[in-house]
């Protein structure tokens, strides 16, 4: 497994997903304290994973208003690169 590969695979122990209904669900967070408690995941990271956690839902960084203006805009620059969507 190439490095960059083990990194994203390392990203995936926690997943956020926000909900058509504004609601933000934290995913997989056993799994994260799996790998933390055998090792795989060190104090550090495990501590930068739930601190990010936190900042992106007590910032409201993640929000249905900002994902809908990403979204908007991804489908702009999609228009614009390949055509009409």
């Amino acid at each position: 497994m190439t490095k960059a590969y083990s990194e994203i695979m390392e990203a995936l122990y926690l997943d956020v997903a926000l909900m058509p209904d504004g609601s933000i669900l934290v995913l997989d967070e056993d799994e994260l304290i799996n790998a933390f408690n055998n090792g795989i995941v060190s104090q550090q990271d495990y501590d930068t994973a739930q601190g990010t956690v936190k900042k992106l839902i007590d910032e409201k960084i993640i929000d249905v208003s900002n994902m809908e203006a990403l979204c908007s805009r991804l489908q702009l620059l999609f228009a614009e690169s390949f055509g009409k969507v």
